[in-house]
C-alpha cells in the first residue's frame, strides 16, 4: 500500500502543471523588456486568437516567465509560427541568471552630467537554443554577458526536415526540457529530440523566450509547463556525438580576470602565473580553469561583453621533447607569449573548432613555435567583440 502510495505521488509531481499560457490575458505573468515590441495580437484565426508576437526592436531583448526560476526540472510544449518570409528565429532561453556582483562603482563628473563608468546593467549568462524559421534549422547558441557563443559550437547546429522542418506561414509545435545542465529541444515530431546538449555550465535559472536580434517577428501560442523528474529522451545524443578528443588537445589552464587593462608585469614575467595584479583596491591572482567536456577554453565566462571589464589572461605550461607548435582554433582576437617573450597575434575566426587539431578541414587561428623544453605559454583575449568568447589549443608537430 505503502509503495503505490508513493508511486502515485510521483507520478503526481511528475505531471504537475507549472504554468500556462494561451495570451487571452494581459502579459503580467512575464517578464517583459519592450512592452511595445513583445506583446499580444490578435493571430485572425478565430480558433486562436490571440498570441504572443515578438518583434526584433532591441539588442538583449528578453520575455521571461516571472518565477521560472524556480521551476526544478520542467517540460515546456508550445507552438510557433513565422508570419514572414525573412530573416527570423525563436530563441529559447533557460537557465538565465542575472549577477549581482558586477556593478562597479567608479564615476566621474563634469558641468552638466553624471557618467556611470560601470555598466549600465548587470552581467547576464544564459544557456540558449534558437530555431531559424527561414532557414529551418536548429543551433545552440548560450549568451555569457548576453554574447551569443554560437560560434564556439560550429557542430551543434541541426538542419529540420521532414516533421521536424519549420515552414514560414505555418504553426509547429515544440517541446523543451531542461533538466539539471541538459536541455533537450523537439520540434514536429516528439519521438526524438532534434537537439540535446548539457556544454552550458549553468545549473538553474529563470526560462524565457526571445526574438532575433533584426529581423521579422515570431508568433507563440499554447504554452504549457509541467515538472518532469528526468528527461525524456534517455538515448544517446541527438545530433550523434561527434568525435570529441579533450584528451588530445591541452586542457590543464589558469585564468586570471576579468581585467579592466592589460599589465604589464603579467605579460612580461616568465612565469605569469606568479603574478598579482591589484585593480580595485584588491589583488586579482591566476586560478584554475576548467575546460568544457569538449576542450574548450570559454573565455566569456570570464569576460564583459557589455561590460568595462574585458581583458582575461589564461596560461597553460606545456613540456614537449622534439620541436613543436602550440596552435588554436578561436573565435577571439588573442595575444600570445611564450615565457614571457611575446610571439604576435592572432585573430578571431569563423567558428572555433573542436577537432582543429585533426581535421585538415578546419585550420588553426594561430600557431607559435616551441623549442624542446618546457614552457609557459600565456593567451591574452579580449571581450567586448560580438560572437566571440573561447578557443580550442592543441600542440602539433612543428611546421615542415
Amino acid at each position: 500500500m505503502l509503495a503505490s502510495s508513493l508511486i502515485a505521488a510521483t507520478v503526481a509531481r511528475a505531471q504537475e502543471v507549472l504554468f500556462e499560457e494561451r495570451f487571452e490575458g494581459d502579459l503580467t505573468t512575464w517578464d517583459v523588456s519592450n512592452p511595445n515590441s513583445i506583446r499580444r495580437v490578435d493571430s485572425g484565426d478565430p480558433q486562436r486568437g490571440n498570441v504572443l508576437e515578438m518583434t526584433p526592436h532591441d539588442l538583449a531583448m528578453r520575455a521571461l516567465v516571472r518565477g521560472s526560476e524556480e521551476w526544478g526540472a520542467y517540460r515546456v510544449e508550445g507552438m510557433v509560427r513565422f508570419p514572414s518570409d525573412e530573416q527570423n528565429y525563436l530563441g529559447f532561453l533557460y537557465h538565465y541568471t542575472v549577477h549581482d556582483d558586477t556593478v562597479h562603482d567608479d564615476t566621474v563628473h563634469d558641468d552638466t552630467v553624471h557618467i556611470d563608468i560601470g555598466r549600465a546593467d548587470r552581467r547576464i549568462d544564459t544557456g540558449s537554443l534558437y530555431i531559424k524559421g527561414n532557414g529551418s534549422y536548429v543551433q545552440m547558441n548560450p549568451r555569457r554577458d548576453w554574447n551569443p557563443g554560437r560560434a564556439l559550437y560550429p557542430e551543434l547546429r541541426v538542419p529540420l526536415e521532414g516533421e521536424s522542418a519549420i515552414t514560414i506561414g505555418e504553426w509547429q509545435r515544440f517541446a523543451l526540457e531542461v533538466v539539471g545542465r541538459d536541455c533537450h529541444l523537439y520540434l514536429g515530431s516528439f519521438d526524438e529530440p532534434a537537439i540535446t546538449t548539457d556544454l552550458f555550465e549553468g545549473e538553474r535559472g529563470a526560462f524565457g523566450l526571445k526574438p532575433r536580434v533584426a529581423g521579422g517577428p515570431v508568433w507563440v501560442d499554447d504554452l504549457r509547463v509541467t515538472r518532469i523528474e528526468r528527461a525524456t529522451w534517455q538515448g544517446p545524443r541527438r545530433p550523434p556525438a561527434p568525435s570529441y578528443q579533450p584528451d588530445r588537445l591541452v586542457t590543464e589552464w589558469l585564468a586570471l580576470g576579468p581585467l579592466l587593462a592589460t599589465s604589464a608585469a603579467v605579460e612580461g614575467a616568465v612565469n605569469a602565473t606568479a603574478v598579482v595584479v591589484h585593480e580595485h583596491g584588491g589583488p586579482a591572482r591566476f586560478a584554475p580553469f576548467e575546460t568544457d567536456a569538449r576542450g574548450a577554453v570559454v573565455t566569456a565566462r570570464l569576460v564583459d561583453f557589455r561590460g568595462p571589464a574585458t581583458v582575461a589572461y589564461f596560461a597553460t605550461m606545456v613540456e614537449v621533447d622534439v620541436p613543436s607548435r602550440f596552435a588554436l582554433s578561436s573565435i577571439d582576437d588573442f595575444a600570445v607569449w611564450v615565457d614571457g617573450e611575446f610571439r604576435g597575434y592572432g585573430y578571431a575566426g569563423r567558428f572555433a573548432w573542436h577537432d582543429f587539431a585533426w581535421n585538415d578541414e578546419h585550420g588553426t587561428s594561430g600557431s607559435v613555435e616551441l623549442t624542446p623544453g618546457r614552457h609557459v605559454i600565456l593567451i591574452r583575449v579580449r571581450g567586448g567583440r560580438y560572437a566571440s568568447g573561447g578557443f580550442f589549443a592543441a600542440l602539433l608537430p612543428a611546421a615542415p
